[in-house]
């Protein structure tokens, strides 16, 4: 690696602590103010007036900030649960993190067929094939993942199993059955974003010579994509992970909170909706939103590093 790589690797990383700190800053200045009192601004004959007293404000996210880095607040036991936050947050992140990981392995495994599939005639190529995977990435994202739902309150409903497993229940977390809905919604997108991804990159050597010497040479199509086209499709496929994390991340909410899975999210969306008398399911909040920032900027940066290793040349 030469001097030039290590340095725009270097900047990277230092682009992305930056904006680590200051989400997880944003995130501790948001969280602290009381979703009771809210946030308003009113002007009373040109002075502006709020209704928080910044000085209190002031003060208690600095002790947040305390509390977050000496690691006191993740020793707090959280009201209703009777157990500390780093024991809830264990549980409500191997739940969160089981789905991501299946998810992504889902993804990649369907949408790589696919996306060679959608590319194999270039000349013929099908305008359905093409709205197969256009469709689910121009729609938003809460609508495709309520059609999951909405297909599994209806097999749940008339008692129809699938693949000889059922009638599997649409919400919960109990069973390991409960995965299947929030798996197979996480990761429709993704299929669809690495389906596009595989095609496109399948057509931007189609015509290069060395696929055209391998076509002349009497090899398949099929022979000709796996041994040539895909090692392109592989540079390309790294180079989008960082922005498939940050799909599949955003999604995360939206599934958890749809199917009553109560994974890291889902816990997130209770304590603040449901805050406890003494204070713990805001500092709980806290542990849970900081703690998720840093896995997501973690591989979100080994991911941007893989990508700048090998495929330097897009930077």
């Amino acid at each position: 690696m030469n001097k030039t790589a290590l340095r725009k690797i270097l900047s990277r990383i230092a682009i992305n602590i930056i904006s680590l700190l200051l989400i997880i800053f944003l995130v501790i200045a948001t969280i602290n103010i009381s979703p009771d009192l809210g946030f308003e601004i009113t002007d009373n004959r040109g002075n502006i007036i709020s209704n928080i007293n910044y000085e209190a404000y002031k003060s208690t996210v600095v002790e947040s900030v305390k509390g977050l880095f000496s690691g006191q607040y993740f020793e707090t036991v959280i009201f209703r649960k009777g157990i500390v936050v780093t024991e809830a947050m264990k549980i409500a992140l191997g739940r969160s993190m089981r789905v991501l990981f299946i998810s992504f392995i889902l993804a990649m495994t369907l949408g790589i067929p696919k996306g060679i599939f959608d590319s194999r005639r270039k000349k013929k190529q099908s305008t359905f094939k093409l709205l197969q995977t256009l469709i689910p990435l121009s729609v938003p994202d809460v609508l495709i993942i309520s059609l999951v739902q909405l297909l599994g309150l209806y097999l749940y409903k008339n008692k129809i199993s699938i693949f000889g497993i059922g009638p599997v229940m649409y919400i919960g977390y109990e069973h390991w059955t409960h995965y299947i809905y929030p798996i197979i919604a996480l990761s429709l997108i993704p299929v669809a974003y690495i389906a596009r991804v595989t095609s496109t990159s399948i057509e931007t050597v189609y015509d290069r010579d060395y696929i055209l010497a391998a076509r002349g040479k009497g090899c398949s199509e099929t022979r000709i994509i796996l041994n040539h086209s895909m090692r392109n499709v592989l540079t390309d496929l790294i180079a989008s992970f960082p922005a498939i994390v940050s799909i599949m991340f955003s999604s995360l909410f939206i599934v958890e909170r749809l199917f009553y899975f109560p994974g890291v999210t889902f816990e997130m969306m209770e304590y603040y909706t449901r805050p406890a008398t003494d204070g713990s399911t805001t500092v709980a909040l806290l542990c849970f939103a900081v703690a998720l920032a840093i896995i997501f900027f973690l591989l979100y940066t080994a991911l941007d590093i893989l990508r700048q290793v090998i495929v330097p040349r897009r930077n």
